[in-house]
């Protein structure tokens, strides 16, 4: 039996409706557990002029209602196929960039890859006013500066507002339109994420090797470093190796900074075996501290190790770097005399008066539900509000590969929770992101029968165009619903998405 469902817009500011004068049929919709509503396909039908007016709504927010004006399915128009005679018109968001950058390697007059760089990015603020922020970074080899700047003007020209690809029908046919909808979530994939916080790293390259455990003048080495927002310190490498055999014990003691030295103590890790550290090359060792540690945002901390003893033929040697290539300016390491309790700077036998840095790896940890949150923050540009949780799950925040947010997003609702269930997401019709855990399967209470409609516990029959998705269902032991149920053998099962086909009143799940 057909379903009557009814479409209306907005325009890109919300601001108020737009009215074409055509027939609206909704033809297929889709939703996820993984970001609400996904796809929709709407048919047109119309004379041209009032068919070709489409064209001028991608990017309109677009609502599916049914008869009692509930809303089914909603987001925004992400393409436009206007089918005349003869002739397809698209008109597209898909090749839509607004906001580029290159990155390129430079070749060398040796013809050698001499460097891996980036252009600045640019910008059209006309097209991001009107659509969003939509950004791409385009890949090449073998460039020089001025010809990627080229590139990336051109790209961005071509790209900043919507275009016609105009192709051939096979056959003719009547003349129609379809709009395919996108649901908001999808919008997070047109920003990419980087979160240069929770990872602190100096390799180097650069020469220079610190002797400390060998005398009470050498008794502590540290290195400084800034976080740049709120994190949990768990882990702590730095490069070392054992001179003769020492028979101690290594900790890392954080404190906070002191006119320029490590002031108040404020944690210890777990003690490092010198039996550990190998004698023959430098190897990372790492620190651990049991509880994560709270950093605060834009202070100074000192990261220093401190052997249990010290002895002058069993001693530590720690790599450090003389050419400073750690990028925070005002960071530096140090060491500590303990005969004279003083603190001083690192010595640099290549650059003497410098400030050499450890070699360090800094980890720090943070729960994936404000990950989460805070990468949507970042790519949002329609969102109403954010709605996250906390999953108990710590990880690092540090994000520098280049990918969207969608992408990130996604990798961490597959960790889960604590609870080993996965994290979903949805996007509510008044546009609020909610992040929430995957419900409980010995809680099902949606049942499908031998017809593949759905109820509730209540013997509520579901609508088909309101599939229960992110919800756990059980199979139904006759036409209708009966309880208590055979848990053992027949198992609730995840809806994990569903295509609803209004013109067949056709609900196809997808089950996990």
């Amino acid at each position: 039996m057909t379903q009557t469902l009814f479409v209306s817009f907005l325009r890109r500011d919300f601001s108020g409706p737009f009215l074409p004068s055509i027939r609206l049929l909704p033809e297929r919709m889709s939703w996820s557990a993984f970001g609400g509503p996904e796809q929709a396909v709407i048919h047109a039908d119309g004379q041209i002029n009032n068919l070709l007016e489409l064209t001028s709504a991608l990017r309109y927010a677009v609502t599916i209602h049914d008869h009692q004006n509930t809303p089914v399915w909603w987001g925004f128009v992400d393409e436009v196929l206007i089918f005349l005679e003869n002739v397809q018109v698209k008109v597209s968001l898909a090749n839509l960039f607004n906001r580029v950058t290159v990155t390129y390697s430079f070749i060398s007059p040796d013809n050698k890859l001499a460097d891996q760089l980036e252009t600045t990015p640019i910008n059209n603020p006309q097209s991001q006013s009107e659509f969003g922020i939509k950004e791409t970074v385009i890949h090449e080899m073998d460039l020089d500066e001025d010809f990627a700047n080229a590139l990336r003007d051109t790209f961005l020209s071509a790209h900043a507002w919507p275009f016609s690809e105009l192709s051939q029908r096979a056959k003719s046919g009547e003349v129609h339109a379809q709009l395919h909808c996108s649901g908001w979530f999808k919008t997070l994939t047109w920003l990419n994420y980087q979160n240069l916080d929770g990872f602190y790293a100096n390799y180097g390259p650069g020469p220079g090797i610190f002797a400390f455990g060998d005398s009470n003048a050498h008794r502590f080495v540290g290195q400084s470093f800034k976080p740049g927002s709120n994190v949990n310190l768990k882990y702590v490498y730095f490069r070392l190796r054992s001179e003769g055999s020492p028979s101690t014990h290594i900790v890392a003691r954080l404190y906070n900074q002191i006119s320029n030295v490590p002031g108040t103590h404020l944690a210890t890790s777990d003690p490092v075996s010198s039996s550990l550290i190998n004698s023959s090359k430098y190897t990372w060792i790492r620190f651990t501290y049991s509880s994560p540690v709270s950093l605060s945002a834009d202070t100074v901390y000192w990261v220093v190790l401190n052997p249990w003893s010290v002895n002058a033929s069993n001693y530590f040697y720690i790599k450090t770097d003389e050419n400073m290539s750690f990028p925070q300016l005002w960071r530096h390491g140090a060491y500590y005399n303990q005969t004279t309790t003083t603190w001083s700077r690192l010595p640099s036998g290549t650059s003497p008066g410098t400030k050499p840095d450890l070699y360090f790896r800094f980890v720090c940890l943070s729960d994936t539900g404000s990950q989460m949150a805070s990468i949507a923050s970042a790519g949002d540009q329609f969102f109403e509000k954010i709605l996250g949780l906390t999953t108990d799950i710590q990880t690092s925040p540090y994000r520098n590969n280049g990918n969207n947010c969608l992408k990130e997003i996604e990798a961490l609702m597959k960790v889960g929770t604590s609870n080993r269930r996965w994290v979903l997401a949805t996007v509510t019709p008044e546009r609020f992101l909610k992040f929430y855990e995957q419900p409980d399967p010995d809680e099902a209470d949606i049942y499908i029968d031998a017809k593949s409609r759905f109820f509730t516990k209540h013997q509520v029959q579901l609508p088909s165009y309101l599939p229960p998705v992110g919800r756990f269902a059980r199979l139904a032991a006759t036409t209708r619903v009966s309880l208590p149920w055979d848990r053992n053998r027949i198992p609730a099962c995840f809806i994990e998405s569903a295509e609803y086909f209004p013109a067949f009143d056709r609900l196809i799940i997808k089950s996990l």
